[in-house]
C-alpha cells in the first residue's frame, strides 16, 4: 500500500506553484500524484477553518480520512477475547477426540481383516 501525503498551507501559494509543488514532492516521495495526496487548506487569517467554506478540502480530508482507516483495518486484526480463546480450545478437544476416534478405527479394522483372514 503507498503511503498517503497531506499538504497544508498551499493555499498561501499561487495555482501553478502549488501544482509545481506538488509534482516535486510526489516525484521525490515515490507517490502516487493522483490517489496518495490531498491539499488541506489552512485557517483562514479571520480563524475560521476553511471546511465551512472550501467543500474541496472538506471532501479530500475525509477522503484521506477514509482511506487511512481502511489501510488500518486491513493491517490490524481485531484482538481476540476470551471466547474466541474458549471456542479455540473448545476446537481443538474436537480435533484431538476425531483423532482418537480415527486411529480407533483404523486399529479395530485392520483387526478385524485379520480375524477374517483366519476363519
Amino acid at each position: 500500500e503507498n503511503p498517503i501525503l497531506i499538504l497544508s498551507h498551499g493555499d498561501l501559494l499561487n495555482t501553478d506553484e502549488r501544482i509545481d509543488g506538488r509534482i516535486k514532492i510526489c516525484q521525490f516521495l515515490g507517490i502516487s500524484e493522483t490517489t496518495g495526496v490531498y491539499d488541506i487548506s489552512c485557517v483562514t487569517e479571520h480563524g475560521f477553518l476553511p471546511e465551512e467554506a472550501d467543500p474541496v478540502s472538506a471532501y479530500a480530508l475525509t477522503e484521506a480520512l477514509y482511506r487511512v482507516l481502511l489501510f488500518s483495518d486491513r493491517t490490524h486484526p481485531p484482538g481476540r477475547r476470551w471466547k474466541d480463546h474458549i471456542v479455540e480450545f473448545l476446537y481443538w478437544i474436537l480435533c484431538c477426540i476425531s483423532a482418537f476416534f480415527a486411529f480407533l478405527a483404523y486399529y479395530f479394522s485392520k483387526l478385524g481383516k485379520q480375524k477374517m483372514k483366519r476363519l
